[in-house]
């Protein structure tokens, strides 16, 4: 299974959705600059009970679902606005 850093090798942006695809749809009008990655967090671990993590394409988390903000206006905030990639 892939690590993070592979996933970033694109440039692109990433969502990592740990809900079993609840998150591709919001993201959906940034596909063409975000890849969504259906992935199931470690028990225990560092992400354990987190439905989603926005990646910027520098490595760096630009959001984290409860974090008080919705996912489209991070998406919007990192990777401009829908479709206007």
């Amino acid at each position: 299974r892939p690590g993070t850093a592979s996933l970033l090798r694109s440039g692109r942006g990433v969502l990592l959705d740990l809900t079993a695809g609840h998150w591709a749809e919001p993201a959906g009008p940034w596909a063409d600059r975000v890849d969504t990655v259906s992935a199931e967090p470690v028990p225990d671990g560092p992400l354990a009970g987190t439905e989603a993590v926005l990646v910027r394409p520098d490595g760096h988390v630009g959001w984290v679902a409860g974090d008080g903000t919705d996912v489209e206006s991070a998406l919007r905030r990192w990777f401009g606005a829908e479709g206007s990639g």
